[in-house]
């Protein structure tokens, strides 16, 4: 608790993370018990993508390219580009690890 008054009480969460997501009740205690609730959401900042190479490409064969960014929330949009295109049918959602296809 960071301070208590008769007419305030605040508090300080840190170092927060997705677990201390939920609702926080403050409530009053009189004749009759009132509380009001304040819902915590947290983001988390999508990390910069790794991309790996499956197997080593030769001509006439296939080429199978990854790419991770292991966390976000909101969820990140990860997809493929070429020359500054965006290659058709490769967007995905990606969500704390839980790809959204």
């Amino acid at each position: 608790m960071v301070l208590f008054t008769p007419r305030l009480v605040r508090i300080t969460l840190t170092n927060v993370s997705v677990s201390d997501e939920g609702g926080y009740f403050c409530q009053l205690y009189t004749d009759s018990t009132h509380h009001q609730v304040a819902t915590l959401s947290v983001s988390v900042p999508p990390e910069t993508p790794t991309v790996e190479e499956k197997q080593e490409a030769m001509e006439g064969g296939e080429a199978e390219l990854i790419c991770v960014s292991p966390r976000s929330k909101p969820a990140a949009t990860l997809r493929w580009m070429r020359n500054g295109r965006e290659i058709p049918g490769t967007k995905t959602h990606l969500r704390l690890g839980v790809m959204d296809e």
